[in-house]
């Protein structure tokens, strides 16, 4: 959890089979599903949680996953709560209007 200022945190419960603990630090990986059984009902190729780390990674974001109680999955992604000077919103852009 970062110190260095606010952020926006946005948590994401589901009830799945959840993720397994050896399998969190992998799933963020393209191409990589946990549990990869063949038998997936969604399909899917493992990349759209790989999608989603790349775009918080470009805004200095991170995203993260963890188990659920009572089964399932928390997914988690947390974004700085106030824009860098020079990007749209900061007063920086608001002067260049």
């Amino acid at each position: 959890r970062a110190r260095d200022g606010r952020w926006a945190v946005v948590r994401v419960a589901d009830r799945g089979p959840g993720v397994p603990e050896r399998e969190r630090g992998k799933i963020f990986e393209r191409f990589h599903q946990a549990g990869s059984s063949g038998s997936r009902a969604g399909g899917g190729v493992g990349l759209g949680l790989a999608i989603c780390r790349e775009i918080l990674d470009a805004h200095g974001g991170r995203i993260w996953v963890e188990g659920h109680p009572g089964g399932g999955s928390l997914f988690c992604f947390a974004l700085k709560a106030e824009p860098p000077s020079g990007t749209v919103g900061s007063e920086t852009s608001r002067e260049a209007r």
